[in-house]
């Protein structure tokens, strides 16, 4: 790692959460194809109030952020972000129905944190209250090794404003300093340039080319700073 480019200091609140089961294992969402959508399901975005001010969920908090855990609440928020054609071409396995969203936020829930203590959370944008995408930490099972990736995926109406670097630095120093990982990962594919760019401006570098749900996907790494909370 270039230490140069790491650039983890941003200042970070962390709300205690339970233990975390560090014992890896390969995953699988098992979703079903389809593209059905209820037609009760309203075409604006929806926001929980009683989700969003739920501070025994609250994972982390940067300055303009609060990332927290997802409940049943953040169904619709979630499918209106995968329902974005140019968001979910950059998300291999991304729900390509309102069922399949509700069985990836169901997985989310009962597997990643009552199993690991971690997972993919809602992100929320302080000022206004708003769910604005999804990020967090993935157990991953790559080429027969165990990994965990920063994950984010935002709204396109908030690309471009750094909440990505944000988020993928407070994530990735909640991960070193807290969850005491040796080693995190990004994935992305060779097209998405901005997430190319998230990585390498959290202080990872391009480590090789792995195949994920049959596509090339790029993978970037970066070890546990020296100077990280032990």
């Amino acid at each position: 790692m270039n230490p140069q480019s790491h650039r983890l200091s941003q200042a970070l609140t962390v709300v205690p959460t339970a233990t975390v089961n560090q014992t890896l294992m390969p995953t699988t969402h098992g979703l079903a194809n389809g593209n059905h959508k209820p037609a009760a399901y309203p075409e604006e975005t929806l926001t929980s109030a009683s989700a969003m001010n739920n501070l025994q969920t609250k994972v982390l908090e940067t300055a303009r952020l609060i990332l927290r855990h997802l409940t049943l609440d953040d169904l619709n928020d979630l499918f209106t972000l995968y329902r974005d054609a140019e968001v979910a071409q950059y998300i291999p396995d991304a729900p390509k129905s309102y069922e399949q969203t509700k069985e990836e936020l169901e997985w989310i829930i009962k597997e990643y944190y009552d199993h690991y203590g971690f997972g993919l959370w809602a992100t929320i944008l302080k000022d206004s209250g708003a769910f604005i995408g999804r990020c967090g930490l993935v157990p991953r099972a790559i080429e027969g090794r165990e990994e965990v990736e920063v994950a984010y995926a935002l709204s396109r109406k908030y690309w471009g404003q750094g909440l990505g670097t944000e988020a993928a630095q407070a994530i990735a120093q909640y991960g070193f300093d807290h969850l005491h990982f040796s080693r995190l990962i990004c994935m992305t594919m060779s097209e998405n340039h901005a997430s190319i760019r998230i990585a390498r401006k959290i202080g990872m570098t391009f480590e090789k080319e792995v195949e994920v749900d049959g596509k090339r996907i790029l993978l970037f790494s970066a070890a546990k700073p020296p100077d990280s909370r032990r």
